[in-house]
């Protein structure tokens, strides 16, 4: 789910239950929680459905909240318990039941609690080759008045991604992230809150084939938590670089998807504002 192209982080929240029964009061024990975000980089299917299927409290699932999710999107971070959890990916092709009931991943990852964890969702469908990459999204907090950015390419072949000031910004000189390999992440980089866009381009390349300008955010006041955003001091993102689509399968065969692209997704929530 993105929001302007945004995905904001939800981190595991203190839940509790409460039921009644006659004069008693039942309140039932939050679990030890994590946080779980799903990202679909698969380029050759349209939309899937994220599932964990061996409990339904403190679960991450899409189809509840989402609807499922298209090539190149991804969640929020779902509170869900944390230990050894079954999840299975179907696909939401079409409407037929053959095909909404295919299996596409099926399997067990083991999360801890108190952590953030994204699972991307990366290689092909075709040849049977998707698979879960399991991230851990631990960055520091940035210095003060400051925010972060790190790149991590979703399969798109080795790229160079440039932090400017916008999508138009000519490229020059040494990029941000040189040569990021599949599947792998940069170093967070921190630099001064303000305006910014990523570009992403071949290695040695200084033609964008994909630039994204980031959300502004919104300070936050004594009534209401900050909204994650390049202005917004203590925001950390990740920019992902997607490979492009498939040509002739399901997956999104517009111009955009011709080509690798790029989104941001928060890793870290600017800190709140509201004192309780």
């Amino acid at each position: 789910m993105r929001l302007s192209r945004l995905t904001l982080l939800a981190v595991p929240a203190a839940l509790a239950l409460a039921a009644c029964n006659g004069d008693d009061v039942t309140t039932e024990t939050r679990p030890p929680l994590a946080g779980v975000r799903y990202i679909n980089a698969v380029p050759d299917t349209s939309r899937l459905d994220f599932r964990m299927v061996d409990q339904l409290e403190y679960s991450a699932n899409t189809i509840s909240g989402t609807g499922g999710l298209n090539f190149r999107d991804g969640t929020e971070y779902f509170p869900t318990e944390a230990k050894a959890r079954h999840i299975k990916v179907f696909s939401l092709a079409d409407t037929l039941i053959s095909t909404v009931q295919q299996v596409l991943v099926d399997t067990t990852i083991t999360f801890e609690a108190n952590k953030n964890y994204t699972l991307l969702l990366a290689g092909t469908s075709r040849n049977k080759q998707a698979r879960f990459r399991v991230i851990e999204d631990t960055p520091a907090a940035p210095a003060s008045g400051q925010i972060a950015v790190r790149a991590y390419n979703a399969g798109a072949g080795p790229m160079d991604a440039w932090v400017v000031a916008s999508t138009t910004t000519a490229l020059s000189g040494t990029p941000t992230f040189g040569s990021v390999a599949d599947l792998a992440a940069s170093a967070y980089r921190s630099q001064p809150t303000g305006a910014f866009a990523v570009r992403v381009t071949a290695p040695g390349s200084t033609t964008a084939v994909a630039s994204l300008a980031a959300a502004a955010g919104a300070a936050g006041t004594a009534l209401q938590n900050p909204t994650a955003g390049a202005t917004v001091a203590g925001t950390v993102f990740s920019a992902y670089i997607f490979p492009r689509s498939v040509a002739g399968t399901r997956a999104p065969q517009t111009a955009a998807f011709t080509t690798a692209g790029v989104q941001l997704f928060v890793d870290k929530l600017p800190p709140n504002t509201i004192v309780k």
